[in-house]
């Protein structure tokens, strides 16, 4: 079963006439999802662009990546807010960088992604919405508990924002208010 546009073999020359010399072949007809046809290529631009809402709709789900937890600067807990750092371990095609609405694992979460305006390094910061406190071996929230033994799946829903720089932490933690109510908003009803 194939495509109607399937390629195959060296620089794509193999087409479905081809296939059909020596394989019986089904063809399937293009799916659309509010008049788009459905591939891989136009999910990955959406998401590339921070077009997350499209690309999800393409794909029929939230698009998802998982890591595991790791230790970051310490700066959001002392002095912005409390993140979970994630590390991926598999080359995920990440989404546009920026600040996302998001799911770890079933939390309401705030996701930066990208190049951090404190040190430049890249990192995907996680900050779960609502009360939340970190345990021993995991999280603990109103929404239950997770493990961060093993990994973490991280689920993109909407997107805020792209990366800005700022001239200082005042600025920074104005505009981290700002893409809280953002988040709040997105998720109104089950915070």
């Amino acid at each position: 079963m194939v495509g109607e546009d399937f390629r195959f073999g060296a620089e794509r020359k193999g087409n479905l006439t081809l296939l059909q010399k020596f394989f019986p072949v089904k063809i399937i007809p293009p799916v659309k999802v509010e008049g788009v046809e459905v591939h891989s290529q136009v999910i990955r631009t959406y998401f590339k662009k921070g077009e997350i809402g499209k690309g999800n709709r393409l794909l029929g789900r939230p698009y998802r990546i998982w890591g595991r937890k790791v230790k970051g600067q310490g700066l959001g807990q002392k002095k912005l807010l409390p993140t979970i750092n994630l590390k991926i371990e598999l080359p995920f095609l990440l989404p546009r960088q920026g600040v996302y609405a998001t799911r770890l694992e079933t939390f309401p979460s705030l996701t930066f992604i990208g190049n951090r305006s404190t040190d430049g390094k890249f990192a995907i910061e996680v900050h779960l919405l609502g009360k939340w406190r970190e345990t021993e071996t995991g999280l603990e929230s109103e929404w239950g508990k997770v493990e961060c033994n093993g990994k973490l799946h991280l689920s993109f829903l909407h997107f805020i924002r792209p990366v800005e720089k700022f001239k200082g932490l005042g600025e920074l933690k104005r505009r981290l208010e700002r893409d809280l109510g953002e988040g709040y908003s997105y998720f109104e009803g089950e915070i």
